[in-house]
């Protein structure tokens, strides 16, 4: 795991996670994680292994192991105000007290071919989506530990991305050219945007009601940043409709993407690289 100084833009420090071995195009993309803000941990599910750790970098990053075979742990989401952990693996959520590591309970998931999880914090519902079963987002309850729906999207739906202030969930579909937008208090499709094709991943800057969508023009299982150009399309959240398109060099914008809610800088990351991105004003 690697940790950037967002202010220098430097590499500050990489720690070794136990059982993680080099990233190849068979296990490329099988980490998840989650940070805990409040008390400045990282969380991180290593697939290859069915493991799951808890990095904390004010003792010299020490690593802790959740005790159980999760296997395929490929999502791991932390919510800091309830101290709760859920791991998504092969067919289970898994459940655990962030503190004691202790295991709270488990429940199967059907259709788990997932490629993202996201979190709301605030009711602890989780979304993932399934992208090669039958193209729906799942809404699992995480207290109550159940589905409670499934929603169908477009095409091969891959990255997630939560407006909690509007109640909106922004899901790229891969193969069908569009972001669905699905309202979160009914869990109902509201509507489709077109965008560009091959989109992957998504993120929302509440503050600014604008949503950034990443493109790859080489498609595939395990696109890297060498095999395709990519570009960025800006959503403005309140006409749902492109107002700039971002040209990203060595496909910057190929697969992961985040903003930075109180600046508005976007990073994106594919590959063995990590890009930091100033929207046009």
């Amino acid at each position: 795991m690697k940790f950037v100084d967002g202010a220098s833009n430097r590499l500050s420090k990489t720690v070794y996670v136990p059982g993680s071995v080099p990233a190849t195009p068979l296990n490329y993309r099988t980490y998840g994680s989650d940070v805990d803000e409040t008390k400045n941990q990282y969380y991180i599910a290593v697939a290859q292994t069915n493991t799951a750790y808890q990095i904390s970098p004010q003792y010299n990053y020490s690593s802790e192991k959740f005790g159980y075979d999760i296997t395929f742990a490929r999502s791991i989401l932390v919510n800091p105000t309830n101290r709760k952990v859920w791991i998504l693996g092969s067919s289970h959520m898994w459940r655990f007290h962030a503190d004691t590591f202790s295991l709270e309970g488990m429940a199967g998931v059907p259709n788990a071919d997932y490629r993202e999880t996201v979190i709301n914090r605030t009711n602890s519902q989780l979304y993932f989506t399934n992208s090669n079963t039958n193209n729906t987002v799942t809404v699992f309850d995480g207290l109550g530990m159940k589905v409670i729906t499934t929603v169908t999207v477009g095409t091969a739906p891959r990255g997630l991305a939560l407006d909690t202030t509007r109640n909106l969930l922004y899901v790229a579909n891969s193969k069908s050219s569009s972001v669905s937008v699905i309202d979160t208090l009914t869990n109902t499709l509201v509507d489709t945007i077109t965008v560009s094709a091959n989109p992957i991943g998504v993120a929302v800057d509440s503050l600014r009601n604008k949503i950034f969508v990443t493109h790859h023009s080489n498609l595939g299982e395990f696109a890297t940043a060498q095999s395709g150009t990519g570009s960025i399309d800006v959503i403005d959240g309140a006409t749902r409709t492109i107002e700039d398109v971002i040209s990203t060099p060595s496909d910057a914008g190929g697969t992961d993407i985040r903003v930075n809610q109180t600046t508005g800088i976007i990073y994106g990351i594919a590959g063995t690289d990590l890009y930091r991105i100033e929207p046009r004003a």
